[in-house]
């Protein structure tokens, strides 16, 4: 399914597990009760998703995707690389993101991050800048050196 056109795609109650969907568009598409856990999803186009509940993305690989305004996910994301990832203008306020996720050098202008559990969470040289984050973010033993803070500063 490398580089498949799924645009506006409705996919429910589905097991994708390990499948690889490199550089496919998945823009618009609607997810719900799908596992993509350990999928390959290097260089996806999943912008503007329109539905997006109980997706299983662990250990999935979002390299370089575009996810940029995704709606707002409660999703509990661990073990995912979503490192060069566009996530600018995202929801993910209340998202967990922890475990190992990797966002190093991810795109988060704009998100909203409210709420959100980053801890253990990879960041070194992500732009924050105008990221919405409130003062109950749990940075707890995240990984920050070079990242771009939503102030503009550059965190050491």
């Amino acid at each position: 399914m490398i580089g498949a056109n799924l645009s506006r795609t409705r996919i429910f109650n589905s097991d994708l597990r390990g499948v690889d969907l490199t550089n496919a568009n998945l823009d618009g598409i609607s997810l719900s009760v799908v596992n993509l856990s350990k999928a390959n999803l290097n260089g996806t186009d999943l912008s503007n998703v329109s539905y997006f509940v109980r997706v299983n993305l662990s250990y999935a690989d979002l390299q370089g995707s575009d996810l940029s305004g995704i709606g707002r996910t409660t999703q509990d994301l661990y073990e995912l690389n979503l490192s060069n990832a566009n996530l600018s203008g995202a929801d993910l306020s209340r998202a967990v993101l922890r475990q190992s996720v990797n966002l190093a050098g991810a795109n988060l202008n704009g998100a909203d991050l409210r709420g959100s559990d980053l801890s253990r969470t990879d960041l070194r040289n992500a732009n924050l800048r105008n990221a919405k984050l409130s003062s109950s973010e749990s940075l707890r033993g995240a990984k920050l050196q070079g990242a771009i803070m939503p102030d503009g500063t550059i965190y050491k």
